[in-house]
């Protein structure tokens, strides 16, 4: 039986914490911290643990929160958000980071970022991470905000499309976005901008094959929302915006969330 938390407390630096039980939860065994994040302040430094502030009534108090999984082999997984500098001044983001304990061992893996699609030449946040083990397989996903401020709609890439089949999904600003400045958008703390439009988050996700040992993967958006054809623009449909709440199985994990 295993447990982490992140304590966060005001005479505690930040960290990852790991206990386990060997007697069914009577009692734990204290280890070492996973691992401790740099000390968190206002400029939100690299390394610090992704934990946002209600700092006006445009932001919303949010914590990320540790997962834990154990896969077939008694291997350990723990997954967490670290901040990171964004790619261009002025812009911030956040990444999951995986660290394992090989069972039988008492040292951990160096954490590192497990979605190699997401580089940290790319913009967004990822928080919220959750993990699972199933049919031999571990799977992470997490909100992310990579896709901000911009809108999905299928188009005709060559110009000259004559069926649905040969359209495909494109990312453009949503008007009056101000993404074209990213540090606008990509900011600390993900908050209601002056212009209105609001965050756009999605859930991704990425399949790792526990016997391959810590490996990075390439990440997918599981959260997927049909489109409507518009008869008034040609080559062009729109993402339909639904107010039912959604689920989706991917392989053999399934993930819901709600969406407007």
């Amino acid at each position: 039986m295993e447990m982490c938390t992140s304590p966060g407390d005001k005479l505690q630096t930040d960290a990852i914490q790991y206990v386990y039980s060997t007697d069914g939860g009577n009692s734990f065994i204290y280890t070492p911290p996973v691992h401790t994040f740099v000390t968190a302040s206002t400029s939100y430094p690299a390394g610090s643990v992704f934990d946002q502030p209600q700092l006006s009534g445009d932001t919303f108090r949010t914590l990320d929160v540790p997962t834990i999984t154990v896969d077939a082999k008694s291997r350990v997984w723990i997954a967490y958000s670290q901040r990171v500098m964004g790619p261009t001044p002025g812009t911030y983001g956040s990444r999951i980071m995986l660290t394992t304990l090989p069972s039988g061992f008492k040292a951990r893996t160096a954490p590192y970022m497990v979605d190699r699609s997401s580089p940290l030449a790319n913009y967004g946040h990822q928080f919220m991470p959750t993990l699972s083990f199933a049919f031999g397989k571990i799977m992470v996903a997490w909100l992310d905000s990579r896709n901000d401020n911009k809108e999905s709609i299928l188009a005709c890439a060559t110009g000259n499309c004559t069926d649905l089949s040969q359209l495909t999904s494109q990312l453009i600003p949503i008007p009056g976005s101000t993404v074209a400045t990213p540090s606008s958008v990509f900011t600390a703390n993900m908050s209601d901008p002056n212009s209105g439009i609001r965050h756009t988050l999605d859930v991704f996700g990425a399949l790792i094959d526990p016997t391959d040992g810590p490996a990075t993967a390439p990440s997918l958006q599981i959260s997927q929302y049909p489109f409507w054809v518009s008869p008034n623009k040609s080559n062009r449909a729109g993402l339909f915006q639904s107010s039912e709440s959604a689920h989706v199985r991917s392989g053999h994990s399934s993930f819901c969330w709600g969406s407007h």
